[in-house]
């Protein structure tokens, strides 16, 4: 373990430590010292130089992007401006904390969590442009079926707070066919109560699923432009893809048209 890995692995340690004490000044001072200590990543204008979490990011990124030059740092940054955003969130300061994910998902375009958080400040902030220009990108990002459905949660939520209610109760039915989640059932019950007033949960459990049809749901996202398309990277990438959790969910991909049958 060289030095750089060394300071980073003191410094998270202790920034896990102020995060679990709920001391969130603590824990953006001890990013903007560690920030200070690595810096950011920079590219050249051969290669892009990415600060990955992982291995299997770096792999994923390769195999999406396989006409572009990219080199794997050492740097944690985008995992210390996640750490400094998430505190930033807790102490309210949505604007700041919007900044430190952007410069995050610059630093490892491929990290959902960055893009997902991202999400989150932009509702606190009103952003709702914002909000919907970013879920637009996740879902032109996204390969894993769990991802898929949480995109589609998400844009649930968005069209529930501009009040498109029946935008937000297809897309979160149609993130069932992706994924199964105990968190719709409860949002359709929230976005019906807002729909018709109601209360009393044992009506609103009552309507959570009626008048919603198959044909109905793909009508209302083929016109809002959100029925998930897969470029030929990505169809390239899942086809031939060694992961096990990717080969299993192909027949599904086919049957929803994102991939040829």
């Amino acid at each position: 373990m060289d030095d750089l890995d060394k300071i980073q692995e003191k410094s998270f340690k202790r920034i896990k430590s102020l995060e679990k004490k709920k001391d969130f000044l603590g824990v953006v001072d001890e990013a903007d010292k560690l920030l200070k200590i690595i810096g950011s990543p920079h590219s050249s204008k051969d290669k892009a130089n990415y600060s990955f979490e992982s291995i299997s990011e770096f792999v994923q990124y390769i195999g999406l992007h396989p006409d572009e030059s990219v080199q794997w740092t050492g740097e944690q940054t985008s995992l210390t401006l996640m750490h400094k955003a998430t505190a930033l969130f807790e102490l309210g300061n949505y604007q700041d904390a919007k900044v430190c994910l952007q410069q995050a998902i610059q630093y490892n375009p491929l990290n959902l969590q960055y893009k997902f958080e991202l999400v989150e400040n932009l509702l606190q902030l009103k952003e709702y442009e914002e909000v919907e220009k970013t879920l637009r990108i996740i879902l032109s990002e996204v390969i894993y079926p769990t991802d898929i459905a949480h995109v589609y949660r998400r844009f649930g939520y968005y069209y529930a707070e501009i009040n498109k209610l029946d935008e937000a109760i297809a897309v979160n039915i149609y993130s069932l066919n992706f994924a199964k989640s105990d968190k719709v059932p409860a949002e359709l019950m929230y976005i019906q109560s807002l729909k018709t007033g109601i209360t009393d949960s044992k009506e609103l459990t009552k309507l959570v699923f009626k008048d919603i049809n198959k044909d109905k749901v793909h009508e209302i996202l083929a016109k809002n432009d959100l029925l998930i398309k897969f470029d030929n990277n990505r169809r390239n990438f899942v086809i031939n893809s060694q992961d096990e959790q990717l080969k299993m969910v192909i027949p599904l991909y086919q049957n929803e048209g994102i991939i040829p049958a």
